[in-house]
């Protein structure tokens, strides 16, 4: 699964977080915004759910009604039980982890 994963820069095992993204999907902000938790000491994942579509990156500072078309396209063709999936492969991912602290998980 493609995706953004960022650990506290103290190197310690950190309670980890699944950051979903927004209908507009993957994008650097939301990498920026997984940063952010990561400096408040949580290992943070960003999956990109719209992995199975190819490599969607819109520019929403380019949106118009097209590109809002095919952001809902792309939302509605999700299903629960492909981010159940997904989610299921980064908690696996995560057993793997040194930096991601066991235990409860938060998403």
């Amino acid at each position: 699964m493609q995706g953004f994963a960022v650990a506290p820069a103290d190197g310690l095992p950190a309670p980890a977080i699944i950051f979903s993204m927004d209908a507009p999907g993957y994008r650097e902000e939301l990498c920026n915004m997984a940063r952010r938790i990561a400096n408040a000491v949580y290992f943070s994942i960003l999956p990109d759910v719209y992995l199975r579509f190819g490599a969607l990156r819109f520019n929403l500072l380019k949106q118009n009604d097209a590109i809002t078309k095919v952001i809902f396209a792309a939302m509605d063709h999700l299903s629960n039980s492909m981010v159940v999936k997904g989610t299921s492969c980064i908690f696996s991912w995560l057993d793997g982890q040194g930096l991601a602290k066991a235990g409860l998980l938060a998403a």
